[in-house]
């Protein structure tokens, strides 16, 4: 089984792909201004848009 865990903080969001409880792949980028502005919970889903696009 693979897991997808995601963090969020004021000035970035990031990933890590899990498979059977090793990561297989990391992700993390800067918030732009705007993103910046979003509520806590905008911020995690948008780390979680993210990891799942790439």
């Amino acid at each position: 089984p693979s897991e997808l865990h995601t963090d969020a903080s004021d000035f970035a969001i990031g990933g890590v792909l899990m498979q059977d409880e090793h990561p297989i792949a990391f992700e993390i980028r800067k918030l732009n201004e705007t993103e910046r502005k979003y509520t806590v919970q905008e911020k995690e889903m948008t780390a979680v848009i993210h990891c799942l696009r790439i």
